[in-house]
């Protein structure tokens, strides 16, 4: 089943059990395969210091030639919020559930399954997830996205040793959890 109808079915199923607990019956229970997932979250904080950044550039540089036009200062505004929208709303994040994860990339969330997964790599501040299809590598970062990966790697660790993942970990990061 697509993601897409899953999430269409998701909607629909909440929409049914809150009319159902509304009339008094017992809510109709989710499938076995939805699950709780432990939810880290980072903070991304390069592209909004480069949008502010511009903003600032844009607001000293130009001053002198565009200071009357409205548009000029809307564009600044613009900047500057734009890189705050980044800063306190698009947060990456992985979750991490018994039988999947999912994580950001590319500002969509992605979802593999444990079979999918094809070794797990940890290092101080570093986390790499491999994923079979197209030989995909996704890298978690505590410098660039302000991941806690003391964290994560304890929980890629167990969820590794749960489903017969590869894992390395030459610095034994996840041995002390």
């Amino acid at each position: 089943m697509s993601r897409k109808w899953e999430r269409l079915v998701e909607k629909n199923q909440k929409a049914v059990n809150k009319q159902r607990i509304k009339s008094g019956k017992q809510a109709i229970q989710p499938k076995s395969g939805d699950e709780e997932m432990e939810k880290f979250i980072g903070r991304q904080w390069l592209i909004p210091l480069l949008l502010v950044g511009a903003s600032v550039v844009f607001a000293f540089i130009f001053n002198g030639a565009y200071t009357a036009d409205y548009l000029y200062w809307v564009t600044i505004a613009m900047y500057a919020a734009l890189g705050l929208f980044h800063y306190f709303v698009r947060r990456p994040f992985i979750k991490i559930g018994k039988n999947r994860l999912s994580l950001v990339k590319y500002g969509r969330e992605r979802f593999f399954d444990a079979a999918d997964i094809k070794s797990i790599s940890v290092a101080p501040g570093t986390a790499v997830i491999e994923v079979k299809e197209k030989n995909a590598k996704f890298k978690l970062s505590k410098t660039m996205q302000r991941l806690p990966i003391d964290q994560i790697a304890a929980r890629l660790a167990s969820f590794a040793r749960r489903h017969s993942i590869a894992f390395h970990d030459p610095s034994g990061m996840a041995a002390d959890k």
